[in-house]
């Protein structure tokens, strides 16, 4: 009988030898098998946002009207230059414009800013109105004034244009300029974009 229990487990531990075997070899078949193993790391990835706003002026600073003869005060005259704003901005925004006071200086001192209209074109600004504002100063309009908006109620965007023309209606030149002093009258105008 111990013959008996020594063959059957002798019998008992081929079969299991074989059978580890056999899996092992299988395993083996065609490219070595590897065990996967990972590791990991990890990163924290942050966006701060802030509201912004900025407003850049390109083409013609230097905006010129002449009345060199009769015929231009007989008929509107826009200005040969133009020059472009561009917004970036976050929130919806308007755009302003101020002159520097209530006279052009030069002369007597007594030609009114309001002669000149500065006319908005739609360029790459999204919603809101533009409007064809005659020039206003501080005193009479303060910033962000309905009364002075080119631009009121622009969606935001970034790299919005506006291009903006200058003129001198015809019954201003009839009205204001004619009998003033031989000179050239000049004041500087501030635009301002502000957010709404």
């Amino acid at each position: 009988m111990k013959k008996q229990i020594i063959s059957a487990t002798l019998a008992l531990g081929a079969i299991l030898f074989g059978m580890n075997n056999v899996q092992a070899q299988n395993g083996k078949k065609g490219a070595a098998a590897t065990e996967q193993i990972s590791a990991e790391a990890t990163a924290t990835v942050n966006i701060e946002l802030a509201d912004v706003i900025s407003l850049d002026l390109s083409g013609e600073n230097d905006i010129y009207f002449k009345y060199l003869d009769a015929a231009a005060y007989n008929a509107d005259q826009t200005a040969e230059q133009t020059s472009t704003l561009t917004v970036t901005s976050t929130q919806g925004f308007n755009i302003s414009v101020l002159a520097a006071g209530q006279f052009f200086n030069g002369g007597n001192n007594d030609l009114p800013v309001n002669v000149v209209q500065v006319i908005p074109a739609r360029g790459t600004i999204e919603g809101g109105e533009l409007n064809t504002r005659a020039l206003s100063y501080a005193d009479e309009n303060s910033i962000g004034s309905s009364n002075n908006n080119l631009v009121e109620g622009a969606t935001k965007g970034s790299e919005a244009t506006t291009t903006l023309s200058y003129k001198i209606p015809k019954d201003k030149a009839q009205t204001v300029l004619l009998g003033k002093k031989q000179a050239e009258y000049t004041t500087t105008v501030t635009y301002t974009a502000t957010t709404n």
